[in-house]
Formats: structure tokens, C-alpha cells, sequence
């Protein structure tokens, strides 16, 4: 299922796009829907049981605040986000993409609760 939605771009993000729409031999639009679908991080269906940020006692912002990836794992993160941006990300990268970004997500939603 899709929902349509109209939104208003800076003319440099879409020309952006538009240029790499007609490198990739693609339309604007499934461009522009793949950057927003691969920016935004899956959203644990605990999410609901989460509190706000601004409802967390002291402790529990310190915790987030000491949250750390390992150098070996940020270093990879970087290079693969590096390579998504340029365009050049292979299949398997955004897979491996994709699960760093899910075990993150995984260890920030368990410091806090």
C-alpha cells in the first residue's frame, strides 16, 4: 500500500535528485521515496511502550549518553553511509546498512527501559 503525498523540496535537494534519477535511468519520485524510506530507522512495535525523552529520569539520559558503537562497527557505519550517499551502495551493503541500524535501535530501546 502507498499513500500519496505532495511536499515542497529545496531546489538544490531536488536537482540532486533529478540528476541521479537520470544517472540511475529512474524517476524523480522513486528516488526521492527510496532516500526517505532508507533515512528513516524501522520503528519497534515497543515504541508505543517508550517514553518521551523529556519523561526519562536523569539516570536513564545518562545511560543514552554513554551508548557507544565499537570503532570497528562506527567505522563501517560511516563507510557504508558514505557509499549510500555517492549512490554506489551495493545490495548486500544496504542489507548490512539496514542491521547496523536495527541493532542500534535495539540497544538504545533496551538502555532505556
Amino acid at each position: 500500500m502507498s499513500t500519496q503525498v505532495t511536499i515542497t523540496l529545496p531546489d538544490e535537494f531536488y536537482l540532486r535528485a533529478e540528476r541521479f534519477a537520470r544517472l540511475a535511468n529512474r524517476d524523480v519520485a522513486s528516488v526521492i521515496a527510496d532516500t526517505i524510506k532508507l533515512s528513516l530507522p524501522p520503528i519497534s512495535s515497543q515504541v508505543d511502550t517508550l517514553e518521551p525523552i523529556s519523561e526519562l529520569s536523569d539516570k536513564q539520559v545518562m545511560a543514552l549518553t554513554e551508548l557507544q558503537m565499537e570503532p570497528e562497527q562506527d567505522k563501517r557505519l560511516s563507510d557504508l553511509l558514505d557509499r549510500q550517499q555517492s549512490g554506489i551502495i551495493t545490495e548486500e551493503e544496504r542489507q548490512e546498512l539496514e542491521l547496523i541500524r536495527k541493532e542500534n535501535i535495539k540497544r538504545t530501546e533496551t538502555r532505556i527501559i
